[in-house]
């Protein structure tokens, strides 16, 4: 699951529902089994919003820490990139939710997720039949 220490619970559903599995190019863990991953880390005074989490499901999360390398979110939810420690891009790929779920979050949203912003992702969720949690 998420770090409890680091996202908020409207965080963590914010995520789920954004993301809804592992961002990883191919993989299909389910958002419930991931984790909340930071793009830029704490360690540099980066803020644990929104904009600057991604789910990865814990193999994914621990390669690639392992590997050094960084995951960077597009300019949508959907487009992601591997950086390594000099800031190429190693590899890209787009990732869309599924079809259902809201549009993808930008940067241009607000980096704050309050439980009145994610009250209509949870209505959403609802009406198309789907648990109001991810």
């Amino acid at each position: 699951g998420f770090d409890a220490e680091l996202a908020t619970p409207d965080q963590k559903i914010a995520l789920a529902i954004r993301d809804q599995t592992c961002r990883w190019k191919r993989c299909s863990r389910e958002g419930s089994r991931c984790e909340a991953h930071h793009l830029k880390h704490r360690e540099h005074a980066e803020p644990t919003d929104l904009c600057n989490l991604a789910l990865l499901c814990p193999y994914h999360h621990d390669r690639l820490h392992q590997l050094k390398l960084h995951l960077r979110m597009g300019e949508t939810a959907d487009h992601w990139q591997l950086k390594d420690i000099h800031g190429q891009t190693v590899d890209q790929w787009t990732k869309p939710t599924p079809p259902w779920a809201n549009p993808p979050a930008t940067r241009t949203d607000s980096p704050k997720t309050s439980p009145v912003a994610i009250q209509p992702l949870l209505g959403q969720r609802r009406e198309a039949g789907l648990p109001a949690t991810a």
